[in-house]
């Protein structure tokens, strides 16, 4: 009996883990740096924090990216992915690049459905002033 109990509450452990790794979206990528410049090393990874859902239209109107610690002064670029490639344009963050806190928010003009995304790709570029379109990953 006493067996049976530990196994049953590892695989509740097992299976909350899962369900809490499912439930949250991958940033792609090791070190999210672009540019030419081989000292940009603001970071090392960046995460979700957050989405900023209109639950009256079931859209997802922004995401809040943390991790830019460090990165003062570069700018960022944020493009979220679903099946068949890129589902939003460039998006930067709501106060304008160059990024000026660890935590950015993203605003996604018009909105989307939050079903369509599976992904979000960051990309770093050094230095400030106006970013470039990135190349697909």
């Amino acid at each position: 009996m006493k067996r049976f109990i530990i196994a049953l509450v590892a695989g509740a452990a097992v299976f909350s883990i899962a369900f809490g790794a499912a439930a949250a979206l991958s940033v792609n990528g090791g070190v999210l740096q672009a540019g030419a410049d081989g000292d940009v090393t603001c970071t090392t990874g960046v995460a979700v924090q957050g989405w900023g859902l209109e639950t009256d239209t079931d859209t997802v109107l922004s995401v809040r990216i943390s991790g830019f610690a460090g990165c003062e002064g570069a700018d960022a670029l944020v493009r979220l992915t679903g099946t068949g490639g890129y589902i939003t344009g460039n998006l930067v963050p709501d106060d304008a690049n160059p990024i000026n806190e660890d935590e950015e928010r993203f605003v996604i003009p018009g909105g989307i459905d939050p079903t369509l995304v599976e992904d979000v790709h960051v990309w770093i570029e050094g230095g400030g002033g106006i970013a470039d379109d990135p190349p697909a990953p």
